[in-house]
């Protein structure tokens, strides 16, 4: 008997072994509706549109326009930058642990994500404006300036978390079914790469509109209130869907519904192999229910999904190398998202006369938007790479796309500015393969320990926020618009990408986790059919094996 009614695509129903199909036991395995799914794809989606402006235009910001002409705005923008990240890194795990230990009206997780809400709604409003605190208290110093941005970044980071947090752990409370779960997932990634497109596309228009401006206040103005009121919208609209209380306890019923069915199932395919084989006691027959036995015991441990303690991973030697991959790989995507701009500006001086004004040309968000299209794009198929040549040969695919770019990037000036286009596609491919192979490359690591793993990939964010932070911190402390620091700018852009990328393409290559063609045999096949549709694991934060990468930039 089924526990309301699901009227999600394919309805998905799980029948275990010994329960025939139309019984009474049939058991749908959540009560999702069709708008409930919309509403939590799109529940992200303000957080995805913030990050894609904080990532790609954050720098630009502090740098050229709230401290402008101050020699020391670089050394700013990367103190915003590096506490933004800080708070970021801490306000993870905090509200994950938090998280996990809130019991409320509204649930688990929403009261965290109201939290979030609240503090990312208000606190990026300050974000992409004039110190309005200065005004306020009519103190115009440095140090205030200074304070206000730290403050309100730092701010708008510890919401975000909060957020991410609350939102990508709910998936487990919301539906029994792994299928429904891989697909609330994959949705919500998808908006990922919507938001960022948004975004970018935005920036395109208003350059272009404003590219006249005096300065870039008023294209920052309305790209970043934009993109916040549009995301202000989808944001109500989850509120409004997902009844985090209600969902969750009809998933608890189906579930205490569902082990009843297994252990009753169990009973009556014990009880009536006993009986075909209690008449023949010879030893053939008896050999015969051992297997059968030991199966039930394999699929209940499938089904109940095993956790090891994450505090075994500290004697893995692989989780460090794989750490220094991922970091790797994370810093040749940021460092080079973070310094593209500063890049096209002041060193190939790309734009038509973006030097004659103060407002920035289209062609910093065209460049931009080519690197993440080509990206967005090599990334659906690389799945299908993975089976034909592995994970190593595809990685190295990535890592020698990735060289390649930089290096001719290291060569560019203002007569070579037009190969930067063809460029962009062949550094989106770089990053893109890097990036989703890196992470792959984890998931072998982790293997079967799913419900320990959202440790490494907690530990490994942690790590690629602070050192991203502190390698961008120390670049921008010299002028990086000034003239005199060009070959400065151009050494950052290129070569720290480029040799963070070389040290994890040695570290991949050199390292022993499993690549696809050997985890992918026959018999890991055959194993993979074993395991049930649905998944009785616990449903905390840290229990969940979520692709928290996916979602920070």
């Amino acid at each position: 008997m089924a526990i309301g009614g699901s009227s999600h695509d394919n309805d998905e129903t799980l029948l275990f072994k010994g329960v025939k199909s139309g019984s009474a036991q049939e058991t749908k395995l959540d009560t999702l509706t069709r708008l409930q799914v919309f509403g939590y794809t799109i529940g992200h989606f303000q957080n995805d549109l913030c990050a894609a402006l904080w990532f790609n235009f954050i720098l630009v910001f502090i740098n050229d326009v709230a401290f402008k002409g101050n020699k020391q705005a670089s050394s700013h923008a990367g103190t915003v930058l590096l506490w933004g990240q800080i708070a970021d890194g801490l306000a993870t795990p905090l509200v994950g642990v938090f998280s996990d230990k809130t019991n409320s009206r509204l649930g688990q997780r929403t009261p965290w994500y109201l939290f979030g809400f609240i503090i990312v709604t208000v606190s990026f409003i300050f974000i992409f404006q004039d110190c309005l605190l200065c005004d306020w208290l009519n103190d115009y110093s440095e140090s205030m300036q200074v304070f206000y941005y730290v403050f309100f970044a730092s701010a708008f980071n510890v919401g975000w978390a909060a957020v991410q947090v609350a939102h990508m752990s709910l998936v487990p409370s919301l539906t029994l079914s792994r299928k429904t779960r891989d697909r609330l997932n994959n949705q919500r990634n998808t908006f990922t790469y919507v938001a960022n497109l948004f975004v970018l596309v935005f920036a395109l228009f208003l350059f272009e509109i404003f590219k006249n401006a005096t300065d870039a206040r008023l294209q920052f103005k309305i790209l970043s209130l934009g993109a916040l009121a549009f995301g202000f919208l989808t944001s109500l609209f989850f509120l409004s869907t997902v009844n985090e209380s209600r969902i969750t306890k009809d998933c608890a019923q189906i579930k205490k519904q569902l082990m009843q069915q297994h252990t009753e199932a169990d009973v009556e395919n014990h009880t009536t192999q006993d009986h075909s084989v209690m008449p023949q006691a010879d030893e053939s027959s008896m050999n015969n229910v051992t297997p059968l036995l030991e199966e039930t015991q394999v699929e209940r441990k499938s089904v109940r999904e095993e956790t090891k303690s994450w505090t075994h991973w500290f004697g893995v030697p692989a989780f460090y190398l794989y750490g220094a991959v991922y970091m790797g790989v994370r810093m040749l995507v940021n460092v080079q998202s973070s310094l593209i701009i500063f890049y096209l500006q002041h060193v190939i001086r790309i734009g038509d006369g973006a030097e004659s004004h103060n407002g920035l040309s289209k062609e910093c968000a065209i460049i931009p938007m080519i690197v993440y299209l080509s990206s967005s794009i090599v990334s659906s198929g690389l799945k299908t790479l993975y089976e034909k040549i592995g994970r190593k040969k595809t990685f190295t695919i990535g890592a020698i796309s990735a060289l390649i770019g930089t290096g001719v990037m290291m060569i560019l000036d203002q007569s070579t500015q037009k190969y930067i286009y063809p460029l962009a596609v062949l550094i989106g491919i770089g990053q893109s393969i890097s990036l989703n192979t890196g992470i792959s490359l984890i998931g072998e690591v982790i293997g079967a320990d799913g419900a320990s793993g959202a440790f490494v990939f907690g530990a490994y964010s942690l790590l690629d926020k602070f050192s991203n932070g502190i390698v961008l911190y120390y670049v921008m402390e010299r002028e990086i618009s000034n003239p005199i620091n060009m070959n400065y700018l151009r050494t950052c852009t290129c070569i720290i990408p480029g040799a963070a990328i070389l040290i994890s393409w040695f570290l991949v290559i050199g390292g022993k986790a499993a690549d696809y063609s050997e985890g992918d045999s026959v018999v890991a096949k055959k194993k993979k059919k074993n395991i049930t549709k649905i998944s009785l694991a616990p449903t905390s934060y840290n229990n969940t094996n979520t692709n928290t990468t996916q979602s920070m930039l």
